[in-house]
């Protein structure tokens, strides 16, 4: 370029000193001569066009600044959820946050303006105003550049110095301080307190979305879940149409009084907690026209896992939101546990080793924990046992048999659920107000009679009393840590439902070839609008038992022979 300049130079001076003809020195002439004067009448203009300039800069940064302390820029609301591998409790936390500016004064050191608030634990604290109520807030530490997470009761406690969940990122940048789905795709570690010891934590998941709710539903909400399996207490679970949703997803009940028992998701998992394990349900009454279910409606608007004080019954699978795994309400193909520790800290109890995977292999396990033929389970801690070696059975799905009846209606239900012989197990419904009845003395007899009334089919059919909606027997396998081979199909329930006349006394003889069917963990009940009727007999060691129940009932109870 300096070359081609001083060619130039050249051509001049020669143009000038006469050397290109005379033309040619004319022009450089009067290129010599010519001179550029400016004017004062417009100077003014130049100093002004740089003062709207400046102005005009300062202006869009003013208004950039302002919507970002406003977060109309960047992803302002998100879905987070945590998994409980290593803090029990971070499940919890999981829901959707929202970024807020902070103030440049009074910031703690290192830490960004740009923080992120879970959205219903800032609410809860509000309305509730419990002192000392915490919220987990994620904020960006400028000093290690890494996305934090702690649980504090306000901003003003934030330090980089404290924090549950830290983000890295391996080239972090600038922008990365006001949005934190730029550390979506990072590596996530999590500390537990108690065992103050770090470790990665691989499965947090962020999500962008206006409608948190509508965005990650990836299922349909069943009216009615029914349960089946020896691990459920109820047959059936309704959604409270109406009522609160925690987690952003529908809350199942099973009205029963103080037996009651309702489901909600703790943000990870199902939990099953009953009414009387709950500090608020436990407090309701449940006496005729009390309000029983209202003030369980009422105290299920301010449950909150993460807070509340509780200890949940049954704990489920995770639900990995936007996964196969998520159907958004349990379904059966959702695993479920007995749950051990309360409150936030609830976590599966797992017994991978040594589980039987037939039941004859579970009795002869049971034998030294207290498990008798004659008496089935002797104690709490066999029991215990039992029900965690069947517990993987157990499983909720939408309902099939659930009916509602009319006013004039008694809703009735049978529960059967045997972990042996189901195919030796029979039953005869019948109205004992109608006519009288008395209990067969032998196997002969049974058989004469249900071949007189059911023309020979030995188990529950439609009557000329009323008709059931009869389910499809349900049967899961027991749990095989291996994977190596089938399982027996050994866990079978058997419901129906159907709807009694007010003025009905339902009788149920319930007939066992070899007194063996309802040895725990299987079991037998029957409801009366989802109130399980309580019996002190049951069938053991014994062929026949009568069950009596109803509103109009002369001798309700339980005979056996």
């Amino acid at each position: 370029m300096e070359f081609v300049t001083s060619l130039d130079g050249i051509a001049f001076k020669l143009a000038e000193n006469g050397y290109l003809r005379s033309a040619g020195e004319e022009t450089a002439r009067v290129v010599t001569s010519t001179s550029l004067k400016g004017t004062k009448k417009w100077r003014w203009l130049n100093r002004w066009a740089h003062v709207i300039m400046i102005v005009g800069l300062y202006s869009l940064w003013g208004y950039v600044s302002y919507r970002q302390s406003c977060r109309d820029n960047g992803d302002n609301e998100i879905y987070i959820q945590f998994t409980d591998a290593i803090v029990p409790w971070l499940g919890t936390l999981s829901g959707t946050y929202v970024g807020t500016h902070l103030s440049y004064f009074g910031l703690p050191d290192s830490v960004g303006v740009i923080v992120y608030e879970n959205e219903h634990q800032k609410r809860y604290c509000e309305d509730n105003g419990t002192p000392g109520c915490k919220q987990g807030i994620f904020f960006y530490c400028q000093n290690v550049k890494e996305w934090h997470l702690d649980v504090v009761e306000s901003t003003d406690d934030l330090s980089c110095d404290h924090r549950i969940v830290r983000g890295l990122k391996d080239e972090p940048k600038l922008k990365d301080m006001y949005d934190i789905l730029t550390y979506s795709s990072s590596k996530w570690f999590a500390r537990n307190p108690k065992e103050d010891q770090t470790a990665l934590s691989d499965t947090i998941t962020m999500i962008k979305s206006p409608k948190t709710s509508q965005y990650l539903r990836n299922g349909q909400e069943y009216d009615t879940l029914e349960s089946s399996g020896v691990l459920f207490d109820h047959p059936y679970y309704r959604k409270m149409d109406g009522g609160p949703r925690i987690h952003d997803r529908p809350v199942y009940t099973a009205f029963d009084g103080k037996n009651g028992e309702f489901l909600a998701f703790n943000g990870y998992r199902w939990i099953a907690v009953k009414y009387n394990d709950h500090e608020c349900t436990a407090q309701c009454k449940y006496e005729v026209g009390a309000g029983g279910e209202d003030c369980v409606q009422n105290c299920l608007l301010t449950f909150y896992p993460f807070y509340s004080d509780y200890v949940a019954n049954l704990i489920s699978a995770p639900m990995e939101v936007q996964t196969s795994e998520d159907t958004w309400v349990p379904s059966s193909a959702l695993v479920w546990y007995k749950a051990r520790e309360k409150g936030n800290e609830t976590q599966p109890d797992i017994e991978l080793k040594g589980l039987p995977v037939h039941v004859s292999e579970a009795l002869e396990m049971l034998v030294a924990d207290g498990y008798d033929d004659d008496d089935g389970l002797k104690d709490e801690s066999a029991k215990a046992k039992v029900m965690r070696v069947f517990a993987e059975s157990s499983r909720l799905s939408k309902s099939t048999t659930s009916q509602q009846c009319r006013s004039d209606e008694t809703s009735f239900v049978i529960d059967l659920r045997t972990d042996l012989y189901p195919d030796e197990t029979s039953m005869i419904v019948m109205d004992m107000n109608e006519e009288s009845f008395s209990l067969p003395s032998s196997l002969q007899d049974f058989a004469e009679l249900v071949d007189q009334r059911f023309g020979g089919k030995e188990f529950l059919t439609e009557s000329d009393f009323f008709s059931w909606d009869k389910s499809t027997p349900r049967v899961f396998n027991l749990y095989d840590p291996d994977g190596k081979r089938p399982t027996p199909e050994r866990i079978t329930t058997y419901r129906y439902a159907t709807c009694l006349p007010q003025s009905s006394c339902a009788g149920v003889l319930l007939h066992d070839a070899y007194s063996d069917a309802i040895f725990e963990p299987g079991k037998f009940d029957l409801y009366l609008n989802s109130t399980k009727a309580l019996f002190d007999g049951v069938l053991k060691k014994k062929n026949y038992c009568l069950y009596q129940l109803g509103p109009k009932c002369d001798n309700a109870g339980v005979k056996c022979a």
